[in-house]
């Protein structure tokens, strides 16, 4: 599958959230916190498509 490269801006208090997250062991990187995010996002919105 290819991938695209997308430029998100977040704010100082969501960096470090997520660099607590990454640093807790959830995540291991703030792409992988991106894309579970944009998933949980078309997952909520897909189901009340349907």
């Amino acid at each position: 599958m290819k991938q695209n490269l997308i430029h998100i801006r977040v704010g100082e208090e969501m960096k470090s959230q997520m660099k607590k997250l990454i640093g807790s062991g959830l995540f291991s990187t703030e792409a992988e916190i991106a894309r579970e995010g944009i998933r949980n996002v078309i997952m909520k919105y897909s189901e009340k498509k349907a």
